[in-house]
């Protein structure tokens, strides 16, 4: 599977609670950890996903845990979701 590495960790990442107020959503510590010393982490970039089918029947999703990286460039992994990122794609690899 395709992945590219995050600028912004999640584990410095809150959500709201019932009451309203921060909430990390992992440990406590890791959101107070320096960047520097969290560990890397990938997201799906949707460029190449190899599986064998069958696993997807069986599962009714991708099969993700276990899968072998292949790492591409944040540059290398645009998203187009909105006319702005369309933008950004004629910018980076000229009219479309």
């Amino acid at each position: 599977m395709s992945v590219a590495e995050v600028e912004r960790l999640p584990f410095k990442m809150f959500r709201l609670n019932e009451q309203g107020y921060l909430e990390s959503l992992f440990d406590e510590r890791l959101s107070n950890a320096r960047r520097q010393d969290l560990p890397a982490v990938f997201i799906p970039n949707g460029a190449i996903y190899i599986f064998r089918a069958s696993k997807f029947r069986e599962r009714g999703w991708f099969p993700t845990n276990g899968s072998t990286p292949f790492i591409m460039s944040q540059s290398d992994s645009l998203d187009i979701d909105t006319e702005s990122d369309f933008q950004r794609a004629e910018m980076r690899f000229g009219v479309l």
